[in-house]
């Protein structure tokens, strides 16, 4: 797999940034589902030219959804939304991703 199909997306969300902000310089990244530790730290070198320290990852879990009656509108029906993988990425100190630092 390429590196830009292992990394999809940063996450932006509020525990992400204090994370990043803290000392030790977490990022956290949406994976692909069947990309493991070593293809996450090899991807950060290629694209964001940063030698990570380590890489933890975790499988998130869909949600349950259900439809409920709204206002006088029934909707029947469940569903999911889709499983997805996440990956912190511990940085050294002292380098950041400046692309994501905007």
């Amino acid at each position: 797999m390429k590196a830009d199909e292992i990394i999809i997306r940063p996450i932006l969300s509020e525990k992400s940034s204090l994370l990043r902000e803290a000392k030790n310089k977490t990022y956290v990244f949406e994976v692909a589902k069947n990309s493991n530790k070593i293809e996450v730290l090899k991807a950060m070198k290629e694209l964001f030219k940063v030698e990570a320290l380590s890489c933890s990852i975790v499988n998130v879990r869909g949600k349950k959804k259900a439809n409920i009656p709204y206002r006088g509108s029934v909707k029947r029906g469940h569903g999911k939304t889709a499983s997805w993988k996440k990956a912190y990425v511990v940085l050294p100190e002292g380098k950041t991703i400046a692309e994501l630092e905007a």
